[in-house]
């Protein structure tokens, strides 16, 4: 009768451990497998509530500049997507700023080694005032830029890695599609970059233009017109531009 009893506990005691290796073995393989499903995938979050602020103020800046001259100034020059809108400051004497999620699709210059995924990038103006001809980014837009980090507690807002653009308006570079190949548009009522258009000597025709023009969303509140599409380029040779600079990548 006692063989049999300890026979009993003993195979209870097996059952037992083996259902908590089966457990064991489930869990581990569940997390693993959750691991495995954390495929990073786009994920947009809010986008920009207006794109016009309240009042529109003219850009003023003193004199152009050259893409050269902005790109070698810049910490950090990189083909990027917005991926959601984050908020805005308006503290009085630091002008208007909003805030945006972006990743990084390709760098071009990483100056302080940073191999950045995503960052936080502030721009000029807010749903209270924006400059004319230079529309709050939106959700989706990809953009190539130079970009210098914000050092700044109150325009930073205390976020690590917020990035503001070298030049401001000057060099904000769109980019887009042209019969299934990357363009890149500069918008803007203030004439700069002009040596692109002297070592490239591409600049793209009014269909590109045109095809710009039709794709921007709510033109007609931006008051963008053809004057404002100042010229357009080929991304591909544009990289190949920024290669012979000084600090670019991929040499």
């Amino acid at each position: 009768m006692k063989k049999i009893m300890i026979r009993n506990r003993v195979i209870r005691v097996a059952f037992i451990i083996g259902l908590s290796a089966i457990g064991m073995y489930l869990f581990l393989f569940g997390l693993l497998k959750m691991e495995f499903d954390r495929t990073p995938a786009i994920s947009f979050g809010e986008d920009t509530p207006v794109r016009v602020g309240e009042s529109i103020m003219n850009a003023q800046y003193i004199g152009g500049c050259t893409f050269k001259e902005t790109f070698e100034e810049a910490e950090i020059v990189a083909d990027i997507t917005i991926m959601g809108w984050l908020g805005e400051q308006n503290v009085a004497g630091y002008g208007p700023g909003t805030y945006f999620r972006v990743r990084v699709n390709e760098l071009y210059k990483d100056s302080n080694h940073t191999k950045l995924k995503e960052f936080v990038l502030t721009q000029a103006g807010s749903s209270k005032m924006t400059y004319q001809a230079y529309p709050l980014f939106q959700t989706g837009n990809r953009l190539l830029l130079c970009l210098k980090l914000m050092t700044h507690e109150v325009l930073s807002q205390g976020m690590d890695n917020c990035y503001y653009i070298t030049n401001g308006g000057l060099s904000e570079m769109y980019i887009s599609e042209f019969n299934g190949e990357p363009v890149v548009i500069r918008y803007s009522y203030i004439p700069s970059f002009e040596d692109l258009k002297d070592t490239l000597g591409l600049k793209l025709t009014e269909e590109v233009l045109e095809d710009a023009l039709a794709k921007t969303p709510n033109s007609a509140e931006m008051n963008v017109d053809k004057e404002v599409v100042q010229s357009s380029y080929r991304l591909e040779d544009i990289k190949n531009l920024m290669r012979t600079y000084k600090g670019g990548e991929n040499k």
